[in-house]
């Protein structure tokens, strides 16, 4: 929570808190409902999606999907639902903890789509979903509250038939999303993979009772698509929202006031933790510092300190931005945080190890002698040695000593990426490093620019990745080698 890290906030974490004299935006809910739909393939997320449903995804070391529900939670609203479709017990695990009376659970369709994965929820939470308003979220959606407060607040204040939050496309290609046209603060048009919209759907809609039904007759393809697009046979909530605009409804457009990130493939989560990180830092106001902890009077200290129980911070440890810090971690002998970085809890950064702003690094990892990193690390990684390191690393990742990356290709253009089988070239991160879960390299691994290794693999001593690495393989080089007399005689003896 981020009021554990000296984080203030502008809303209130419940209904009775007032901000500058008047009720915090979005608490007053009348009791709505909210459903966080939480149960989608994510194939496109490969291969972090392949152990784990994607909403569960780390966010500064937090499940993503239990960001949102705890945001939810704390808005007011009457009770949250939760769709599960693939991977469902990593979504319950993130959610362990929350209060049982006001979460439920409910299977949904894992591939009819939104539309109907929304419908079957809302039928099994309610005899009659028309009698209510209910608040929609897609649970891979990695967003500020502020965000949430400001679409229900709009919704409560004009009523209209439907309210949804939108934003700017920023790094994304139209053609990837479900684009909208805004006017005057309305929907206008809603379309799949638009070829000139220039802002989308985000992911959360408030719909009344009155229009709510649009997801139970989603024809069950997105009809509005430019000409000649494809649109899977699924139903989209996007194609719901399209239909009620041809019936003449009211569809108000909340812009977005804070961050908002699609967590759809690898490259945005390291964008999701940069912009969570970045957003936490300007909400950050003072130090924290427990009794516990100690610091040496030869670390060098730049910016502001949010650390747990117990940390130490070690001679000649040089910190140039604003470290959080989970309790037992240490930073001793020479390292250097090159800017924002979040720890967890029990990680070492040690022997002059070097951690560039914006790393996000799990629980229990330990960054050794001479390693560097930039990115995003899960629980429990090692790069234990002299190794280089740009991208996101999964959990139990045991990177090789001298093992580096390339980040910047020979010709200074991005690694094009194969996605479900469609070549994409992403404007942030094309040329980190993707590597899965319970993965590891020997000594001396070199990994080109962009390159993806898959869950439960191995790349060997010297081996030079040139292509992804599947899931549950190992690569090994084979040294050919030449044999020849040598000795003082070559020498001229």
């Amino acid at each position: 929570m981020l009021e554990e890290y000296g984080v203030s906030r502008c809303l209130s974490r419940g209904q009775g808190r007032r901000v500058g004299g008047k009720r915090p935006p979005g608490t007053e809910t009348g009791g709505m409902k909210a459903l966080l739909l939480a149960g989608g393939t994510g194939r496109k997320m490969w291969p972090y999606s392949e152990l784990r449903q994607k909403c569960a995804l780390p966010v500064l070391n937090t499940p993503a999907v239990r960001l949102l529900a705890e945001d939810l939670l704390a808005l007011g609203l009457e009770g949250l639902a939760v769709g599960l479709g693939e991977h469902p017990g990593s979504v319950r695990n993130a959610l362990r903890g929350l209060p049982d009376a006001r979460l439920r659970f409910v299977d949904v369709p894992r591939t009819a789509g939104t539309a109907a994965a929304a419908w079957t929820a809302l039928s099994a939470m309610s005899g009659d979903p028309a009698a209510e308003d209910w608040l929609v979220v897609y649970g891979d959606m990695v967003t500020a509250r502020e965000n949430l407060a400001a679409l229900i607040e709009r919704f409560e204040r004009e009523r209209p038939d439907v309210a949804v939050l939108t934003a700017e496309l920023g790094f994304e290609d139209g053609r990837d999303v479900i684009g909208v046209k805004v006017r005057d603060g309305r929907l206008v048009e809603v379309e799949g993979h638009s070829r000139d919209d220039v802002r989308r759907l985000c992911g959360a809609f408030v719909f009344s009772g009155r229009t709510v039904s649009a997801l139970r007759d989603n024809p069950g393809i997105f009809r509005h698509v430019p000409v000649g697009g494809m649109p899977p046979s699924e139903s989209d909530i996007g194609e719901s929202l399209q239909m009620l605009l041809e019936e003449g409804a009211e569809i108000a457009g909340v812009e977005c006031v804070e961050f908002f990130v699609d967590l759809d493939r690898p490259w945005h989560l390291l964008e999701a933790n940069r912009h969570a990180l970045a957003y936490r830092v300007a909400r950050t106001d003072r130090d924290i510092i427990p009794a516990s902890c100690r610091i040496s009077d030869g670390a060098e200290i730049g910016g502001r300190l949010i650390l747990g129980e117990n940390t130490v911070i070690g001679n000649r440890t040089v910190i140039s931005g604003t470290l959080f810090a989970g309790d037992h971690t240490g930073i001793t002998n020479g390292p250097i945080l090159q800017g924002d970085i979040f720890l967890g809890r029990d990680v070492k950064v040690r022997d002059y190890a070097l951690l560039e702003g914006g790393t996000v690094c799990g629980d229990r990892g330990i960054y050794g002698h001479g390693s560097e990193f930039s990115g995003v690390a899960f629980d429990n990684v090692y790069l234990y040695h002299y190794c280089e390191m740009s991208g996101i690393l999964g959990s139990s990742v045991d990177i090789g000593a001298a093992t580096v990356c390339g980040t910047l290709r020979f010709d200074d253009r991005e690694t094009s990426h194969i996605v479900n089988g469609r070549r994409e070239t992403p404007k942030h991160g094309s040329n980190a490093s993707y590597i899965g879960d319970y993965s590891r390299t020997g000594v001396n691994a070199i990994i080109m620019p962009g390159k993806r290794i898959g869950n439960h693999s191995c790349v060997g001593a010297g081996v030079v990745v040139y292509e992804d690495v599947p899931s549950r393989q190992i690569v090994t080089v084979r040294q050919e080698l030449q044999r020849g007399p040598w000795g003082p005689e070559r020498y001229g003896w």
